[in-house]
């Protein structure tokens, strides 16, 4: 996914962007690198007593258009997805290298930004030297875009070049890192809320339509 989601503070019927990365054979799936657009359709924040007063968090979306595919020649509808705490968050790698706190937040920054919003070019210099991100700073070295975009307009693009494999490799790094040295935190500071990054990986499935009886 592109965008950054969080359960009750995504608004319902707010736009977000996914990029397919993976397909199905045998089907007529759009090809891979396509932008995919979706509305978030349920999204709530955990009430202040969780459990008790049966208000978990909850945040799913619809992938728009909702249009039919085949499979192997049968009709099938995309089911929404539903985000949870599992599905999301941020991967835990300890080889991932160790960054301060200050660090750590740029990084987040130059992760979640959206696109149009400059990240200050001396931070942006910053990470193309920094030789414990490899795949980021090959990323900022040879990508074509502003030096000051972030990883999220990159994604954006969408495609299938070089240029967004950098960018995808790049991300995984940063979400890595984030990971190690933000995610305990942002756990504590988030309580069960839902919190997808850009990079999440989702899978969307599809249900097979069946055809209306008349009684």
């Amino acid at each position: 996914m592109v965008d950054e989601l969080t359960s009750g503070g995504s608004e319902t019927g707010s736009s977000l962007r996914f990029v397919l990365t993976s397909s199905i054979p045998d089907s007529d799936l759009p090809p891979l690198g396509t932008i995919v657009t979706g509305k978030v359709s349920w999204s709530r924040a955990e009430g202040s007593l969780g459990a008790l007063t049966d208000t978990p968090a909850r945040l799913n979306v619809a992938l728009d258009p909702m249009g039919n595919y085949t499979l192997s020649g049968q009709p099938k509808a995309v089911r929404d997805i539903e985000f949870n705490r599992a599905n999301t968050g941020l991967p835990e790698s300890s080889s991932a290298p160790v960054a301060t706190e200050e660090r750590a937040t740029l990084l987040e920054q130059f992760l979640t930004t959206p696109g149009g919003v400059p990240i200050p070019t001396d931070a942006i210099e910053s990470l193309k030297s920094d030789t414990s991100l490899p795949a980021t700073e090959k990323f900022l070295s040879q990508s074509r875009r502003s030096g000051s975009a972030s990883l999220v307009a990159a994604l954006a693009s969408g495609g299938t070049s070089a240029e967004f494999e950098l960018a995808l490799s790049a991300v995984n790094e940063v979400r890595s890192v984030l990971g190690r040295n933000l995610g305990a935190l942002k756990r504590r500071l988030g309580g069960r809320n839902i919190h997808a990054y850009p990079g999440t990986e989702v899978t969307a499935y599809l249900t097979p339509i069946r055809p209306k009886t008349n009684w």
